[in-house]
């Protein structure tokens, strides 16, 4: 299964540097950027399952490629294959396929492409082959849909984007007459992980959606909305953040919360040690439902393009459920 999907992945993303080359053919300086990116690991778990605690897994792999037809347009192709939440099998997806238009008046993408809710959080926490951003992570929005969107600053350092998606996510087709709504805004410098500097900000998104309500037999519009606050800083090796995160789902009267912080630090060249520790309430009415999640490490780049990161994380649960501690090495291989 895995090397057909590999060929399917290589045959498309073959087509489409062929078709995009002839239309780039005419620019003096090449703009095309073809990638590869894995994340692999191996997994140890104290839980007493012998067919979970002793495997190997690809966790994604992605094809990218990207160019700009001039100064104005420029194109994302990604591809991403992954594992189905119900059947477990290994299946590729078309994660992005969006043009980004520079209008001289802040930018316009249209397609295919990257939310904006957990964008900036990700770049500071900066280990996405280790572990999903927390928002990410527990659920509170799909991390690619189909949308119109318009990002611009103002000033110098204060960035801002406004996303109208289909809210289904990329791996789903529109279910429903409306749409999702979300919103970022910050303050200071996007990409923590490559660059130093500091960074607040917030987001905000809304959907509605019909919902049965059983207590009076109606239907009613109602609405999923998620709320969030971050803060990073980077400098000389040094880099930490922090994020707190709400879910909301009107009509059932759900509320989910999460908090996030970590901290990485560059020793050299060749190694980085990290911490996060996250905590989880999937529902703040209820007591004794609440996680907590710790994650610490190294990671080592012995030659470019390769990261190997032993990692320990152990997971708390109130209640009578007892904690469990996985033991992992995680790999990216970055192909460019």
């Amino acid at each position: 299964m895995t090397s057909i999907i590999i060929k399917r992945f290589m045959s498309i993303l073959t087509a489409v540097v062929f078709l995009t080359s002839i239309t780039g053919f005419a620019q003096e300086k090449s703009t095309e950027k073809i990638s590869g990116l894995v994340f692999f690991d191996y997994t140890h778990s104290t839980v007493d399952d012998p067919t979970v605690n002793n495997q190997f897994e690809i966790n994604r792999a992605y094809f990218t490629y990207e160019n700009a037809m001039s100064k104005s347009i420029k194109y994302k192709f990604q591809l991403d294959a992954g594992r189905e939440d119900k059947t477990g099998k290994m299946d590729a997806y078309l994660k992005n396929a969006m043009v980004d238009w520079n209008t001289g008046y802040g930018n316009i993408m249209l397609g295919l492409q990257g939310m904006n809710v957990f964008s900036v959080q990700e770049k500071t926490w900066g280990h996405r082959f280790i572990e999903k951003s927390v928002m990410d992570r527990r659920g509170f929005s799909s991390s690619s849909d189909l949308a119109i969107g318009y990002k611009n600053k103002l000033g110098k350092a204060v960035n801002f984007s406004v996303l109208v998606s289909n809210g289904t996510g990329y791996k789903k087709a529109e279910n429903d007459v409306f749409k999702k709504v979300s919103a970022q805004v910050y303050y200071g410098q996007g990409k923590l992980s490559s660059k130093d500097g500091f960074n607040v900000g917030g987001v905000f998104s809304y959907e509605p959606y019909d919902y049965d309500n059983t207590k009076i037999n109606k239907v009613e519009t109602e609405a999923k909305t998620v709320f969030g606050g971050f803060a990073g800083y980077a400098n000389k090796g040094l880099r930490v953040g922090a994020e707190f995160d709400q879910y909301a789902e009107g009509g059932k009267d759900l509320t989910k919360a999460a908090i996030s912080a970590y901290a990485n630090y560059s020793v050299n060249e060749k190694f980085e040690v990290f911490a996060r520790y996250d905590t989880y309430d999937p529902n703040t009415d209820e007591d004794d439902d609440g996680e907590g999640y710790l994650i610490g490490g190294l990671i080592w780049k012995p030659v470019e393009g390769l990261k190997v990161a032993p990692n320990v994380r152990v997971e708390n649960y109130q209640g009578d459920i007892d904690s469990e501690t996985t033991l992992k090495l995680n790999f990216e291989f970055l192909i460019k």
